[in-house]
Formats: C-alpha cells, sequence, structure tokens
C-alpha cells in the first residue's frame, strides 16, 4: 500500500526512545522502510525490526565538507525509490509517530484520490516520557497533550507516488537532511512541478516527540541556524525563494475522505 523512507539518528538519548516509539507505530501499521546504513552500530540497533532495510551509498553531508552523517535527502530518496514496489511512497522523519488506522485512512485516500496526488501533513508536538512498547502505550501516547507546530516549519510527511517523486527530486539541490530549508524546498516543487497538492494534516495526525537540538552542536560545534551545514541549506533554499517565492500547506486543499 505504502512503503516509507526516513533517515535515523543515533539510537542514543533522547532518540533512542523517540525513534523506537515511531518504529513501533510504523509496524503497528504493517509499514516497511527503507533508511540509509549511515550510522555506526545501527545494523545492530535495528537488527530485530524485520519491516526495515537499510541501504548502503547514500551520499551524506560529510561528503560536503561538514562534520555530520546526515544524508542527502535527493540522493536517500533516488536510491531508496529502487527498492520500493508499491505506488505510494512518503518520506516521514524518525522522530514521527502516526496513528493506529493510519494505513486504513491511507487506504481510503487511494479509494478516494487515486495515486496522483501530493499530500504534506504538519506534527503536533508532545513530551514523550517513556519508550511506546505495547499497544496501550501506543493508544495512550495520542491522548497527551498536544502542541500546534507553524505549518511551514514543521512539515513531517510527504506523500505521493513514485512517478511523482521521481519528478520532485530531477532538479533537486543536494539539501542536507535535519539541516533547516529541505522541506520549504519540497513544498515548493509541488507548486513548480503543479502537483494535485493537499494538507493532511488533519486526517493524518502524527505526533512529533519533543527533543533539543544538542546533537548540532556536538557535531558543529555551533547551535542550530549558525551550524556550517544549516547556513549551506539556507543558502540553497534562497536561490529558490528569489526566483519562485514561498508557499505555506495550510493553503492548500484540505484532504477528506
Amino acid at each position: 500500500m505504502i512503503t516509507f523512507i526516513t533517515a535515523f539518528r543515533k539510537f542514543k538519548p533522547p532518540f533512542d526512545k523517540i525513534q523506537f516509539s515511531a518504529i513501533y507505530s510504523w509496524k503497528a501499521n504493517n509499514i516497511k522502510v527503507i533508511a540509509p546504513l549511515n550510522e555506526v552500530g545501527l545494523k545492530e540497533k535495528l537488527k530485530n525490526q524485520d519491516n526495515i532495510t537499510l541501504i548502503e551509498g547514500v551520499k551524506r553531508a560529510r561528503e560536503l565538507g561538514f562534520n555530520n552523517q546526515s544524508p542527502i535527502i535527493k540522493d536517500l530518496i533516488d536510491k531508496a525509490l529502487c527498492y520500493i514496489d508499491t505506488i505510494l511512497v512518503a518520506y516521514i522523519n524518525s522522530d514521527i509517530i502516526i496513528s493506529e488506522n493510519f494505513s486504513h485512512i491511507i487506504q481510503k485516500i487511494i479509494d478516494k484520490y487515486g495515486y496522483d496526488f501530493y499530500a504534506v501533513g504538519s506534527r503536533l508536538n508532545i513530551e514523550l516520557k517513556e519508550c511506546i512498547n505495547s499497544s496501550e502505550e501506543y493508544k495512550k501516547v495520542f491522548t497527551q497533550e498536544k502542541e500546534n507546530y507553524d505549518e511551514s516549519t514543521s512539515s513531517d510527511i510527504f506523500i505521493t507516488s513514485k512517478f511523482n517523486w521521481r519528478k520532485i527530486i530531477y532538479e533537486m539541490p543536494e539539501y542536507i537532511l535535519g539541516r533547516w530549508g529541505w522541506d520549504n524546498y519540497l513544498h515548493m516543487r509541488g507548486e513548480i512541478l503543479n502537483l494535485k497538492k493537499y494538507n493532511c494534516s488533519e486526517i493524518l495526525p502524527i505526533l512529533h516527540c519533543k527533543h533539543n537540538f544538542r546533537h548540532i552542536f556536538l557535531q558543529e560545534k555551533a547551535w542550530e541556524r549558525k551550524a556550517p551545514s544549516t547556513l549551506y541549506n539556507m543558502a540553497l533554499w534562497e536561490r529558490t525563494r528569489s526566483i519562485y517565492g514561498t508557499t505555506r500547506i495550510s493553503k492548500w486543499p484540505k484532504m477528506k475522505v
């Protein structure tokens, strides 16, 4: 029905419980996942996750001269698509928990819209106290108090067909995943290509687990938007923004089934 593409961070606090909780929700929905083998020890950490395929050879930020292992999103998607046999594909961030009925709603979306659409969803923010290890904990996490995020800066899931993904990444610059700007570019590609765009935030609620960005400081000795890799991404986005402007998914039609 649908396959996820993602990229895992190191399974160290707080990202160990966050990512394992996300994986629990994906597995509960019988979703296969393709991810790059970009961190030392990743294969061992995920050895019991039979729904996850790790692929090698994805270009990383280190190859552009930056001190981190984050993948280049264009290369990640390009290589991951070769391993996918479903028509529908989603890029999703590794710290995102999906709802219990996610796959059920995806089938309803396919029944109504077919496969020729581009749906982007924004997250709700939560404080994850414990790793999800049971269906009871899974249900409980969706009853927690949630915080809305600005839709222009918090898109965490992008859903479309394999065919559309090829078009989206065709001219994409080498954005570094996990740094500012790459999601803005994916929004704009929907506009440039005149895809059938939808905001799926309400119909497919997703939870983002709060965390700080200390990992960026440890890698690059600079906080968030001052990190060299972030400045690099911002410069790439500025070139696109100067030509096409910006877009917000809040202005896109809401997906309904």
